[in-house]
């Protein structure tokens, strides 16, 4: 298509780039942005020096701190810091980085965990130390991405490994607090997951029921008295959760007035005083001893592989009941909450007063009367724990 020039009229191309009669531009030429990209904090900066005839103009310098404000620090870089050419320059901050193990997008996802996890490590007890290297194990597809390139997909993949709802709680705690270790140390920018509710769906719980023991079972208990056994029968006459007696100190327990001071998880679990019922004195009396002559601060104890005697985890416990029970013939259903029930259900039967029951247990006291106006006395708890049988 012809059409005429602006400058002398003639017909020209709708094609041409200048007018081949007079070379006016017909076309404007595109202008391309010499912007660089944004370096990335914490990397330091290039500046050119203009104004000053200067050989090498490009003046590099680093980041050594941060004000208050987060506000960056500098100072030149040494022992050169001024060079002919932006990309000079850019090598010379990116060695100096180098050196000083700063990666800045080259490194990756399993470069990254070995850091964060040496230092971490230190403030983690060997057991959790031990879940974190289990939830790292599901994030195969993640060990050889580069945390700039990371996207949300990736890590749902990671999530995704494992059906089980608590390794994918755990996978996600692990990534999110890798990627807020990167950006503290500023590999990168920000945390992809900081901005997205990377929600996951719980699993809706089965309804389980705890069982309270049979007549018969606790006669079994009572006749074949070991550790394990004793451990069932002081949680079945004072309704401790199984997690609150394995963290009863002595400090806790007081010989002479007979009582058991514990609790945790709720505000109206927590130190809470439960007389020690005449059918478990002896037994609380013994371990009371027992853990005092291997030098354990815990009532009941467990020896460990460094054969020091400490409290026992609720793993272990787990372990014991259910042995003890395949051992004893009993139900193998049994489970370490089982103790606390039976606790209920034996003060109910025998008539203890319901905010009786409330207090020793733990339980809110939803009457305003008597949570808030009415004092118990220890004597008046005593007199009702012992109308259990």
């Amino acid at each position: 298509m012809l059409y005429p020039c602006p400058e002398c009229s003639n017909q020209v191309s709708d094609k041409a780039d200048t007018c081949p009669a007079c070379g006016y531009p017909l076309k404007k030429t595109r202008k391309y942005s010499r912007r660089r990209r944004k370096l990335p904090n914490g990397f330091g900066q290039i500046s050119e020096i203009k104004g000053r005839n200067l050989e090498r103009p490009y003046r590099a310098m680093v980041t050594v701190d941060k004000t208050v404000y987060g506000q960056p620090i500098s100072k030149l870089l040494t022992p050169v810091a001024y060079f002919k050419t932006y990309n000079e320059a850019y090598e010379a901050l990116l060695e100096y980085n180098k050196m000083r193990g700063r990666h800045f997008g080259s490194i990756t996802m399993s470069d990254l965990f070995d850091e964060w996890f040496s230092k971490e490590q230190q403030r983690l007890s060997p057991s959790r130390q031990k879940s974190i290297r289990n939830f790292w194990l599901q994030c195969e597809n993640l060990y050889k991405i580069q945390i700039t390139s990371l996207t949300i997909s990736d890590v749902k993949e990671a999530i995704a490994y494992n059906p089980s709802y608590n390794y994918q709680l755990g996978v996600k705690g692990l990534i999110t607090r890798m990627l807020n270790y990167a950006v503290e140390n500023e590999y990168l920018q920000k945390n992809i997951l900081a901005y997205i509710n990377l929600s996951l769906d719980a699993p809706v719980p089965e309804t389980t029921h705890h069982l309270s023991y049979t007549d018969e079972e606790m006669e079994t208990l009572w006749q074949n008295i070991n550790p394990t056994t004793e451990f069932i029968l002081v949680q079945c006459y004072t309704g401790f959760r199984p997690s609150e007696l394995l963290n009863m100190r002595l400090l806790d327990v007081n010989i002479s007035q007979k009582i058991m001071i514990g609790g945790m998880k709720t505000e109206a679990g927590r130190d809470r005083v439960v007389p020690i019922h005449p059918k478990i004195y002896e037994i609380v009396c013994n371990n009371f001893v027992r853990s005092a002559r291997l030098k354990s601060e815990y009532l009941f104890s467990s020896k460990t592989t460094g054969g020091v005697y400490t409290k026992m985890s609720m793993s272990a416990l787990q372990r014991h009941i259910k042995a003890e029970m395949n051992n004893l013939h009993l139900n193998i259903n049994h489970s370490t909450h089982d103790g606390r029930k039976q606790f209920i259900t034996m003060a109910k039967r025998d008539g203890v007063d319901e905010y009786a029951i409330k207090r020793i247990v733990g339980h809110r006291i939803k009457d305003i009367t008597e949570e808030v106006y009415t004092d118990r006395s220890i004597e008046w708890l005593r007199s009702e724990i012992e109308k259990i049988k």
